[in-house]
C-alpha cells in the first residue's frame, strides 16, 4: 500500500466514456510504490488482463512499474486521466490520498479495486458509500484487497478451529515496528494502528465471526517522542484478546496467536511452516486474482474482496480505536453481501422488496432465472461450536465443510443430502435435502436457529420450535448430530416400476431411485446400517453403481442445468407414476422419499426430480404439469415451470 507518490493531482471528474468495442477488462494502476511493485505488478504480469495505464508522480516510478509488468501502457501523472483510460482502476496509493482516487473512479463510472483499509476515517467511509450509492452505472464493481482473507496461515488456523483443535479462549500478541520517521502515518497514532489492526480484525472475523461490539484500550508510552503505541482489543463472540504494539528502535517483531492446541508463530502453525505466509505478501496474489475475476464478471469469484467486507473491517477498527461506533444502518446490518447477480447458487438468498421478509431460494437453485437483489452468505461459513451432540454453524457453511468438522469429532448427521456444496442455510430453508424416510432431512435436525428479516433478528428454539414456520435469512443454525456409524450399500433393479416397488425401496434407511420413464428401466441404490460397512459421511452414494450410470446420459454442470422437483403425498404415488408414464418422450426421473414435516407437513412424501441440460426439453414441462395437477409441491430452491 505504501508508495513514493505522496501527492495526487486529481482534476474534476470528466465524462464517462467506454468505447463500444471494449470487450475485456483493462486496468489502470494508480500508484507505483514498493508494495505495488512487489505484489500487484507481479500478479498483473501473469494475469490475462490488459494494462491500459500506469499513474505515478514521477517518471522513474512509472518506468519501474512498466518494467515489472513487462508491457507498454500509457503513462500519467494525473489520476483522473489515468482512470479514464481504462475500464477498471487499481488504486495502490498511500492511504492518506487513496480515498480521493477511489471517489474519482466511482464518479467516472469505472470498476474499482482498492487496497485496504477502504477508508481511513468514518467520514471518509460515509463519503465513499454515498458516492457508491450515486454511481453512474448500476453494474459497476468495487472490490477491496485484504490479503489476510486468503493468507495461508489464516486459512490453516480456520481449518484447525473447525476441526475442534481450538478452545473458547484465545490470545494474540503482535509487535510490529513503527513506520519510518517522516512517514505520514506517524502523524496519527490511530491511523498508524489502523494500518496493522485491520489485518488482525479480518483474521478474527474469519475465525470467530462478526462482532458488533468491541472493547478496546489505546495508550502511548511517552518515551523518545512516543516510542510505543499499544492497542488492546476484545472480540465479543470469543473469550480472548489482541494486544497490538508498535515500537521504535531496537527489538524484534513477532506475532503469536494461541487458541487451545493451536499456535501460529513466525509463519508456522503448530510448528509446521506455512509457505507464502509473509506478513505483507501472504495471500496478496490470491485476493487480487479474485478481485480481477469479479471485475471480469466471473460469478464464482470469492466474495472475500467485496467492498462491504472491507468497510466492516474498518468499522471494527474505528470502534476499537475510538474513532466511531458500529451501529445499525452503517456497515454492519448483516454479514452478507448484496448485489444484483448471485456469485453462487449454493450460498445465496433472494431479497424480494415487495415483501417484509427475505425469502430463501438457495441450495441448488437456478438463481440466474430469478430477478431481484441477492444476498451472498458464503462469508458466514464457520463452525461455531460443538457441545455434546449439537453443532452450531453459520448458515453460509457448506455441508462439505460441516461434514469435515463433524468427522474430526467422530460425529455425523443422521442423513446427508448428495449435494454437499449446498450451504446449511439453503439446505434447511428448502426443507428437502435428504434421502431417508427414517431419518428425514437436514431441516429435521434443527434444534435452534437465528433468523434475520428486514425488521428484526430472532432466535428460535424450544419444544414448540417449528422450522417450517420460520421466515427470513438463516444466519446461525444448531443441528442435532449422531455418533459415527457404518452403512452397507445395495443395488436393486426392475423393468416395471410401480408404487408398490417404490414402497419396498423406501423401507431402506436411505434410498435413491433413477427411473428411465421412456424404457421403464429402474435402478435404486440403498444404504442400511451395518457394522461391517463403511462410515456414513455423506459421500456414500459415489461413485454411482454401474446399473445407475447405464441409465444416465453425459454429466451436466450445475451452472448449465435445469432441475425441478415436486413432492406428492405417498397416497398419490400410484397416480404420479401413471401420470409420468403418460408424458411423451419422458427421460430419466429421480425418486426420493421424505418423512412428514419436510416438504409436506403431515404426510410422507415421494419426491420426483429431473436434472437435465438447460434449456429444459418439452417432456420436463409435461412431468412438472402432471405432478402439479396431483397437488405436488414444488421444491422452493429449484426451477418451477408451472408458475410461469
Amino acid at each position: 500500500m505504501d508508495s513514493d507518490d505522496q501527492t495526487v493531482h486529481t482534476v474534476p471528474p470528466i465524462g464517462v466514456h467506454i468505447s463500444n468495442d471494449e470487450t475485456e477488462l483493462s486496468v489502470a494502476l494508480i500508484g507505483c510504490g514498493w508494495y505495488a511493485l512487489r505484489t500487484h505488478c507481479v500478479t498483473l504480469s501473469k494475469a490475462k488482463t490488459t494494462i491500459a495505464a500506469v499513474c505515478a508522480r514521477t517518471e522513474a516510478s512509472r518506468q519501474k512499474a512498466l518494467a515489472k509488468l513487462g508491457t507498454s501502457a500509457k503513462e500519467f501523472a494525473d489520476v483522473a486521466f489515468a482512470i479514464n483510460a481504462a475500464s477498471c482502476a487499481l488504486v495502490a496509493l498511500p492511504a492518506a490520498v487513496a480515498g480521493r482516487a477511489c471517489l474519482t473512479s466511482i464518479q467516472h463510472g469505472k470498476d474499482l479495486i482498492s487496497e485496504k483499509p477502504a477508508a481511513w476515517s468514518p467520514q471518509e467511509a460515509e463519503d465513499l458509500r454515498e458516492a457508491w450509492n450515486d454511481r453512474p452505472r448500476d453494474d459497476q464493481r468495487w472490490r477491496v484487497l485484504e490479503n489476510w482473507a486468503l493468507k495461508p496461515g489464516v486459512l490453516k488456523v480456520g481449518e484447525l478451529l473447525d476441526a475442534g483443535h481450538g478452545s473458547e479462549k484465545y490470545e494474540w500478541r503482535c509487535k510490529r515496528r513503527r513506520a519510518a520517521k517522516g512517514d505520514w502515518r506517524r502523524e496519527d497514532k490511530a491511523a498508524e494502528l489502523l494500518d496493522v489492526l485491520v489485518h488482525l480484525v479480518r483474521a478474527l472475523r474469519c475465525w470467530f465471526g462478526d462482532c458488533t461490539v468491541t472493547s478496546a484500550s489505546l495508550r502511548s508510552y511517552e518515551f523518545d517522542k512516543v516510542r510505543e503505541v499499544e492497542c488492546s482489543l476484545k472480540h465479543e463472540n470469543a473469550g480472548g484478546f489482541v494486544v497490538l504494539e508498535l515500537f521504535d528502535g531496537d527489538g524484534g517483531e513477532e506475532s503469536v496467536f494461541k487458541c487451545g492446541d493451536i499456535t501460529w508463530d513466525a509463519h508456522k502453525v503448530n510448528g509446521e511452516k506455512v509457505d507464502g505466509d509473509g506478513w505483507v505478501a501472504g495471500g496478496a496474489r490470491s485476493t487480487l486474482m479474485e478481485a480481477l475475476k469479479s471485475c471480469e464478471g466471473d460469478a464464482r469469484a470469492d466474495p472475500c474482496t467485496s467492498w462491504e467486507e472491507g468497510m466492516r473491517d474498518c468499522a471494527v477498527c474505528f470502534a476499537a480505536l475510538g474513532m466511531g461506533d458500529i451501529h445499525p444502518g452503517s456497515f454492519y446490518e448483516m454479514p452478507v453481501v448484496i448485489g444484483t447477480v448471485p456469485r453462487s447458487p449454493e450460498g445465496c438468498v433472494l431479497s424480494l422488496k415487495a415483501h417484509p421478509s427475505l425469502i430463501v431460494v438457495g441450495g441448488g437453485a437456478n438463481l440466474r432465472q430469478r430477478t431481484g437483489e441477492f444476498l451472498e452468505t458464503r462469508l458466514m461459513a464457520r463452525v461455531l461450536k460443538v457441545e455434546g451432540n449439537i453443532v452450531q454453524v453459520e448458515a453460509g457453511c457448506t455441508l462439505r465443510r460441516l461434514r469435515q468438522a463433524l468427522m474430526a469429532r467422530k460425529l455425523t448427521l443422521a442423513s446427508w443430502p448428495y449435494y454437499l456444496d449446498s450451504t446449511v442455510g439453503a439446505a434447511v430453508a428448502t426443507k428437502s435435502h435428504g434421502s431417508s424416510v427414517k431419518y428425514g432431512t437436514v431441516a429435521d435436525f434443527v434444534v435452534a436457529c437465528r433468523v434475520a428479516t428486514s425488521t428484526e433478528d430472532v432466535w428460535y428454539d424450544g419444544e414448540s420450535f417449528d422450522i417450517t414456520a420460520v421466515k427470513g435469512v438463516f444466519t446461525v443454525v444448531s443441528l442435532r448430530c449422531v455418533p459415527l456409524f457404518r452403512v452397507k450399500r445395495s443395488v436393486s433393479t426392475t423393468d416395471s416400476l410401480d408404487a408398490a416397488w417404490l414402497r419396498t425401496i423406501r423401507e431402506h434407511d436411505h434410498a435413491w431411485v433413477w427411473w428411465d420413464a421412456a424404457t421403464g428401466r429402474v435402478a435404486a441404490m440403498a444404504l442400511d446400517a451395518d457394522a461391517d460397512g463403511e462410515i456414513y459421511d455423506g459421500r456414500n452414494w459415489s461413485p454411482y453403481a454401474p446399473e445407475v450410470t447405464r441409465l444416465l446420459g453425459p454429466p451436466v454442470a450445475g451452472e448449465d442445468c435445469y432441475t425441478a422437483q415436486y413432492a406428492v403425498p405417498d397416497a398419490a404415488a400410484d397416480a404420479a407414476v401413471t401420470a409420468i408414464k403418460s408424458v411423451a418422450g419422458a427421460g430419466v426421473v429421480e425418486v426420493k422419499f421424505l418423512p412428514p414435516s419436510a416438504m409436506l407437513p403431515g404426510a410422507a412424501a415421494v419426491c420426483f426430480n429431473v436434472y437435465v441440460a438447460a434449456p429444459a426439453p418439452a417432456w420436463v414441462l409435461g412431468v412438472e404439469r402432471a405432478l402439479a395437477a396431483l397437488g405436488g409441491v414444488a421444491h422452493p430452491g429449484k426451477c418451477c415451470a408451472t408458475d410461469v
